[in-house]
């Protein structure tokens, strides 16, 4: 990649408006996305930890191999940069990795939610009075209506393997076999199915049974486990085994058939505190590998039973394999006894930690008991910095984070009007406590007792079944910094000002330059501020309020900020007409187009971005791979690519 500093005149071009925006768009976003993420790379932060708002998020950032480079010699920070940078580019990788779980997980969502709306259906109609011969009237009208789409129709029955009865409420999936993507759904009714609108394609089809609800009786609306194991067409318990069906163009296709067997059972009692019954208990059995990637969703089977009044629960339709067990308080005794993994596992994420339980299929496994114990109990007062006026309750949840794992226990506490608090239920341990706050509130979020660092929060040590009381937050309000951008025409908007530390040079916050050329940075901690305008467009130049060029000008004028204070910092945008240019390749040696290219100043403060193949100065398109990066008074940089968005479908 060829990289050279050179003195250009400005010229101004109208062309490929739509490219240029789009492009700038990229980078303004990504720019900021940049800066109030790199420092939590580097600093290696825990779920907990960065899920707090972006007020305190500052806080969060210390970033220790940051505050290192700004140590080091120059000639180390590019290494430094490099090694950032590639933890980042790992972080973003796993990311879109689960990506792919989630977009998994958001299938089967919509799978369950299908069945879910027909069951309230089937339940109003016969909570109205309705006869079953009338529902069936009502349903199959209704699903031809709904399942009436340009495009094939697939259809079928669903059975029992044992006595051939039809079964309602199975859900029919159609994958796509192009891409595995979910095509069309189905739902039987009274053992009948139909898939409609699937284009010409090869399908593999899947029929699951997870919802029983009585159709044989007027009066019930209970909802209840099904029996039955799903299966791939044709009597195949994987996708591997299962027959794939080719379809024409508005084709039909009958005869599609599922025959479900009855899965293994496991079963067991619940008690609470003195050996008391526990009833209405829900009890989820995840199969082992439930978060691993699979297309077809397979993994995601899990059974459930709610207890009865005596403490029983079955869960039926299991396939055969290991399954973890968690119970869910949620119905009744919500917050008076401790929900576990079984055996006593009582973090939530704590999952790996779980005794697996073993079935095989026909099996019912008895005797999988749980002995649910009383909580911890922690209470307090949520205030003003007076220490007396309470918050709005709705501004306010009090989070226990697990100090030896720093993640979050299940349990939540809102203050009342009076501001007094319960956080519960809590299992014997250390934890710190966050008073997370409404982005919108004007008041910062802290760790007990008044730190804003979780790495100097204090731990709060509790014995289950005992109360902790008087753990007591005193709330301040953020401080503001704010001003008016000048010297660019009225149409560069959208670009970033961002607050560092002014001693540490970490980012505290960052905003957008609205359509007025105002910013304003809330919610920001005491303390000694610099704050920087990254234009990105070239000529301009990124500019420090008080004049400066860099984070170490003697003209980039400290803010010195105390509590709950509004500082008003106006900048002039310097102009600069340095550039860097050069191109990009892919392994192939081809032209990459869409790619970031960052300039770093000797502190590693970013002045400035480039896109290739778009020219953000001219708003013009360039030679595919050549970027430019504009804007830069003359000196010495740091220059990064950054490639995410050429791997992105759509950019």
């Amino acid at each position: 990649m060829k990289l050279f500093l050179e003195r250009k005149s400005r010229s101004r071009t109208s062309s490929a408006k739509t490219s240029w925006e789009k492009g700038r768009n990229i980078v303004l976003l990504t720019l900021l996305f940049t800066i109030m993420f790199l420092t939590v790379v580097a600093s290696g932060l825990t779920f907990a930890q960065s899920q707090v708002d972006s007020n305190l998020s500052p806080q969060l950032l210390k970033g220790k191999i940051f505050r290192q480079m700004l140590a080091a010699a120059p000639e180390a920070r590019a290494q430094q940069y490099l090694e950032i940078h590639q933890a980042w580019m790992n972080v973003l990788k796993k990311r879109l990795q689960q990506e792919q779980l989630v977009q998994q997980l958001k299938q089967k969502i919509r799978c369950n939610s299908e069945v879910a709306r027909i069951t309230e259906s089937i339940k109003a109609l016969k909570a109205s009075g309705k006869s079953i011969e009338a529902i069936q009237e009502y349903l199959q009208t209704s699903l031809k209506k709904s399942n009436f789409q340009n495009g094939s129709l697939i259809q079928g029955t669903v059975i029992s393997e044992e006595d051939f009865v039809p079964i309602s409420l199975a859900l029919v999936v159609a994958f796509d076999m192009a891409d595995t993507s979910i095509a069309g759904l189905g739902i039987s009714m009274f053992g009948n199915y139909m898939i409609s609108g699937l284009p010409a394609g090869e399908y593999v089809f899947y029929a699951d049974a997870d919802i029983f609800l009585d159709l044989s009786s007027d009066s019930s609306t209970e909802l209840s486990p099904q029996p039955y194991i799903g299966e791939f067409y044709e009597n195949s318990p994987t996708p591997d085994g299962a027959t794939k069906v080719t379809v024409a163009e508005n084709d039909t296709i009958s005869e599609i058939n599922f025959t479900l067997a009855e899965g293994a059972t496991i079963s067991g009692t619940i008690l609470g505190p003195g050996g008391v019954p526990l009833d209405s208990v829900i009890v989820l059995a995840f199969k082992e590998g439930f978060l691993e990637f699979d297309p077809f969703l397979t993994n995601l089977r899990f059974g459930f039973a709610i207890s009865d009044q005596d403490g029983n629960y079955s869960i039926p339709g299991l396939p055969t394999g290991n399954y973890k067990l968690r119970t869910v308080t949620i119905i009744k005794h919500t917050g008076t006894v401790l929900d576990e993994w079984y055996e006593n596992i009582y973090p939530l994420f704590n999952f790996a930690e779980a005794t697996p339980v073993a079935v095989t299929v026909p099996e019912v496994k008895t005797g999988i008991n749980f002995q649910l114990e009383a909580p911890a109990v922690i209470t307090g007062r949520v205030t003003k910095s007076d220490g007396v006026t309470p918050i709005d309750s709705v501004d306010i949840v009090i989070l226990a984070i697990d100090a030896e794992t720093n993640m979050p226990a299940l349990a939540f506490g809102q203050p009342d009007e009076s501001g007094d608090y319960m956080l519960a239920p809590l299992y014997s341990g250390d934890f710190k406590l966050l008073a997370l706050v409404d982005p919108e509130s004007p008041y910062l979020s802290e760790f007990y007792d008044g730190v804003h660092n979780p790495d100097d929060a204090n731990i709060v040590s509790v014995v289950a079944p005992d109360t902790k009381s008087g753990i007591d937050f005193s709330l301040d309000a953020g401080s503001i910094i704010q001003g008016h951008i000048s010297g660019a025409p009225p149409e560069l908007t959208d670009f970033p000002v961002v607050a560092y530390d002014a001693t540490s040079g970490e980012v505290r916050g960052a905003v957008l330059v609205n359509s007025s050329g105002a910013y304003s940075i809330t919610r920001l901690l005491p303390g000694a501020y610099k704050v920087c305008a990254l234009p990105v467009v070239s000529p301009f130049a990124a500019t420090y309020y008080g004049g400066g060029a860099t984070f170490d000008d003697v003209n980039s004028t400290v803010i010195n900020l105390p509590y709950e204070s509004t500082f008003d910092a106006d900048i002039t945008l310097g102009q600069a007409w340095g550039s860097i240019t050069g191109m990009i390749y892919d392994e192939a040696n081809d032209p990459l187009d869409t790619v970031m290219v960052w300039a770093y100043d000797q502190t590693g403060h970013i002045v400035s971005a480039g896109l290739s193949g778009v020219d953000l100065a001219n708003e013009s398109p360039l030679e595919s791979g050549f970027y430019q990066v504009g804007g830069l008074h003359s000196g010495n940089y740091y220059v990064r690519t950054f490639s995410l968005y050429a791997t992105i479908a759509g950019f």
